[in-house]
């Protein structure tokens, strides 16, 4: 028998349950808005790829839209003069202009899952990168559908994306510059919804040749915002991949933050 008196049996089930006063295992600001559990980078350049080539139809596309405008704005002048339009000629603008409607739609289809996969990863990849982000990956892309906040919530998405993808990691993410790109691409994005939501609402209705005419000319001003439009969406969605790559091959995700700089010494 030992000198120093019995010792109590230890319950294996006891010793391995947690202690409810020991500290947190992950720090508490880790995630932001609910998300516990960060994911690895995962390179969003194939996806951003993707959508530069969808974009590039949807140019191809508004050009042949343009090309048929001008078509009917050559074949309406005459009319609105008091020339009489023939069936086989009127025929041929709706059905050219049918196709051409129908092809855009089918555009939307892939523009619109690329962009919803593209801006989680995005800030799936920032938040690897250490930084905060207040917006979820899902409401990341949520924001596009959602009522009156689509005007602004999903611009702020993706800029505070690229400012937690800043290559320097000394660098915070609140004094990350952000690009000129990102507003003009904005703009011209909220240019290009309202420019076809007025045309959707004008052109609901039978027009006489004068109106046509009137919205075949909207038309190639709305061509011409949506070309520019799109240049722009890829350009941004580019810019940010490679920006997370360059990121990811300076520091890789997971690696401990440096040391911010020192200003300077105290005298």
């Amino acid at each position: 028998m030992s000198g120093g008196g019995p010792t109590n049996p230890v319950n294996p089930s006891a010793a391995s349950a947690p202690n409810p006063y020991s500290p947190p295992a992950a720090p508490i600001d880790a995630g932001g808005l609910g998300v516990a559990e960060e994911r690895g980078f995962k390179s969003a350049l194939p996806l951003a790829n993707v959508i530069a080539g969808v974009m590039a139809l949807f140019v191809l596309a508004e050009v042949l839209v343009a090309a048929n405008a001008i078509v009917g704005i050559g074949v309406m002048q005459p009319v609105v003069a008091g020339e009489t339009l023939s069936d086989v000629q009127l025929a041929a603008i709706n059905h050219r202009t049918s196709l051409l409607n129908v092809l855009l739609r089918v555009l939307w289809v892939p523009a619109i899952v690329a962009y919803c996969l593209f801006m989680p990863r995005a800030n799936r990849n920032a938040r690897a990168f250490g930084s905060r982000m207040s917006n979820t990956p899902g409401w990341a892309a949520g924001w596009f559908f959602v009522p009156i906040v689509y005007l602004w919530k999903p611009y702020y998405a993706m800029k505070e994306i690229w400012q937690g993808s800043e290559p320097d990691p000394t660098v915070h993410p609140f004094d990350a510059p952000v690009s000129s790109l990102l507003p003009l691409w904005w703009w011209m994005y909220l240019a290009f919804l309202f420019s076809r939501q007025l045309f959707s609402a004008a052109n609901r209705e039978e027009l006489e040749p004068s109106a046509y005419l009137a919205m075949s000319w909207l038309r190639l001003v709305i061509c011409v915002i949506t070309i520019v439009a799109a240049f722009l969406a890829a350009a941004v969605v580019r810019r940010l991949a490679l920006r997370q790559e360059e990121r990811q091959r300076r520091h890789p995700a997971g690696s401990p933050l440096p040391a911010a700089p020192i200003g300077g010494a105290a005298p």
